[in-house]
């Protein structure tokens, strides 16, 4: 069971020989199981979902800039991160999420991108979109609450643009520093095969880059009434012989 791939994406054994087994497209007649055709297609991000907290204590901003450079928005943000999302054509972007503390329990978060993302010169900020979120006194967020901030993006690239709405509602207001303790955004790039793998059943899936995995085709097996009788022939290989009987 030690596969690897030749020059025309044949999963063949380490002697050589092609792996046989049954695929969809021929679901009753063996046929060599093959990766030259597996990829997959990008799918564009839609929904991400942000858990974390934002620091009770952080000085109240008391003017939101424009956002005219990033540099404004860098030293006037409270807090900053970015989320990585992608568009119809598997291309990645970062979308920056800048937090402002504007009063006590009141946060303003404002998404932006880079213009080198929308058009051919890089460097501006662009916005994406803006959101704000209320705590009580707990510094949790009461059950049931929605707070999602949708970030649109035209790319250059020439992909559709993007629509991804972004889960606030994880978020908490304790005494403690601002993080990001995790991030579930959906969609991936294009995926070309990194590895192969075999399950218990024999089902061969190709794993991709992206980290998704493709059914290639199902590894044919065959039983023997004797399998003692089977001839070895070398190479970990064996043959049907007169005691071994047909095989099954």
């Amino acid at each position: 069971g030690n596969f690897t791939t030749n020059s025309a994406g044949n999963i063949v054994a380490q002697s050589g020989e092609s792996v046989m087994g049954f695929t969809v497209a021929s679901p009753e007649t063996l046929v060599e199981l093959n990766i030259t055709d597996v990829a997959s297609t990008a799918t564009p991000s839609t929904a991400a979902t942000i858990t974390g907290n934002l620091d009770a204590g952080a000085p109240v901003v008391t003017a939101i800039p424009a956002g005219t450079t990033f540099n404004e928005l860098n030293s006037a943000a409270t807090f900053r991160s970015s989320v990585q999302v992608y568009d119809s054509l598997g291309e990645q972007h970062d979308i920056g999420l800048y937090f402002f503390h504007t009063a006590v329990g009141e946060w303003q978060v404002d998404a932006y991108i880079d213009s080198g993302d929308t058009s051919e010169v890089a460097g501006t900020p662009v916005a994406a979109g803006s959101a704000t979120l209320s705590f009580p006194e707990t510094g949790v967020l009461p059950e049931g609450t929605t707070v999602a901030l949708t970030a649109t993006g035209a790319w250059a690239n020439g992909a559709t643009a993007s629509s991804v709405a972004i889960d606030l509602s994880q978020f908490t207001q304790f005494a403690a520093g601002s993080s990001f303790y995790s991030v579930d955004v959906d969609g991936n790039g294009v995926g070309t095969v990194a590895g192969i793998q075999v399950d218990p059943y024999g089902l061969l899936s190709a794993q991709l880059s992206n980290g998704t995995s493709v059914p290639v085709g199902t590894i044919a097996l065959a039983l023997f009434n004797n399998v003692g009788g089977l001839d070895k022939v070398g190479d970990n290989q064996y043959k049907q012989s007169d005691t071994s009987g047909d095989p099954d």
